[in-house]
């Protein structure tokens, strides 16, 4: 199912092929809620969501592209020099309509809608505005293919090459934590998962079939030739190996991560029973990604937390959207307890009886002895 999902591309196409049967989860106990806030920090971790701080867009990190456009590497400079937070903001908005149409525009449109959503500026009066931040995240998901950033090789914390599928998990987080639009952060979860998805399937494909580096053997006489060879070889030798285990995302593993547990994060508080069941979905439609084994890991700390807790495992088998609903407007009682055989009670009642009689006996006794005493 996933398949099809993860190749349409654009983003609103990739919104329709969310999973709008789901309906957001209710409270559970408050084993749950740990096990729930375990996942709010790991996702912290894998992904800095709510950074305070924001990474300096460099003029480095744009490609030639850039060049030649008049203006633009001056709008950068000033937006660097700028001390408040909608100076920045307003400078690199000046930079992208510099260069309107061009791909890498997502690098500064990601930062303003980082600075919108997160960062204050109590000295100059300028708040973070979340509402407004995450519609730019929103923005950047409808607006920029995914597949237009694709490499070869992994990209690093900010290459443009994994800004959508963070764009989208922004925005999911945001929509859950702060706004409680759980079925609108579930969308955006899914989006980021079809778009990880898409770039894991097409590396691993291309790392896979890629021919060995071949030369010319009277080339390798150069010893500068034959390092270059050398160094290809090993490097091909490399992705083959990392193709076969599946470590090929390099720093867009973070974002795996953080797809995954918004996804689950998106259902409210969870008791650590029904985690097993949603992380299932994600096996199912994401088989052999990154997201199935992050899903993985999560139902084993579920059923080890839960086997702490309740001494039971809980299963992993997914319920139909039907069972959902009516699991939580019409909660089941509790499960009917074994009957405990009759023999014993029927023992029990005759060693009763038994010693009721020695009883009486023993008191009648007692009063015909008292009565011919008096007499």
């Amino acid at each position: 199912m996933f398949q099809s999902n993860a190749l349409d591309g654009g983003g609103d196409n990739r919104r329709k092929s969310s999973m709008a049967r789901w309906k957001n989860g209710s409270d559970r106990a408050n084993g749950g809620r740990r096990f729930a806030l375990c996942l709010i920090t790991s996702a912290l971790i894998s992904l800095p969501v709510f950074s305070q701080s924001s990474q300096p867009v460099s003029p480095a990190t744009m490609t030639a592209a850039t060049r030649g456009v008049p203006g633009f590497e001056d709008e950068l400079k000033l937006a660097h020099a700028a001390r408040d937070r909608d100076g920045k903001i307003r400078h690199l908005r000046s930079a992208v309509a510099l260069r309107p149409g061009n791909a890498q525009n997502i690098v500064l449109e990601f930062e303003i809608a980082k600075l919108t959503c997160t960062t204050n500026d109590p000295a100059h009066g300028q708040s973070a505005n979340p509402r407004a931040g995450v519609a730019l995240f929103e923005d950047i998901v409808k607006k920029y293919d995914h597949r237009l950033y694709y490499q070869s090789a992994p990209g690093d914390d900010y290459s443009p090459e994994m800004m959508v599928p963070r764009a989208a998990i922004q925005a999911a987080a945001f929509l859950r934590f702060l706004f409680q639009e759980n079925g609108k952060s579930r969308e955006y979860a899914r989006i980021a998962m079809n778009d990880v998805a898409w770039t894991y399937q097409k590396r691993k494909a291309e790392w896979e079939s890629a021919p060995r580096p071949a030369t010319n053997p009277t080339d390798l006489v150069d010893v500068r030739i034959k390092e270059q060879f050398d160094y290809d070889v090993a490097n091909w030798e490399d992705r083959k190996r990392d193709a076969a285990t599946g470590n090929i995302m390099g720093a867009g593993q973070s974002v795996a991560n953080a797809a995954v547990i918004e996804f689950g994060l998106s259902f409210g508080p969870q008791h650590p029973g029904d985690v097993p069941a949603v992380m299932q979905h994600i096996i199912d439609d994401y088989p052999d990604t990154p997201m199935a084994v992050v899903a993985r890991e999560h139902i084993k700390k579920a059923q080890a937390f839960a086997l702490a807790t309740t001494g039971r495992i809980p299963a992993t088998t997914k319920a139909t959207n039907n069972q959902a609903d009516k699991r939580q407007q019409n909660p089941q009682p509790n499960p009917p307890q074994p009957q405990r055989p009759l023999y014993p009670i029927i023992i029990y009642c005759i060693a009763l009886c038994v010693a009721g009689g020695i009883a009486a006996f023993i008191v009648m006794n007692w009063v015909r002895k008292r009565s011919k005493s008096r007499q």
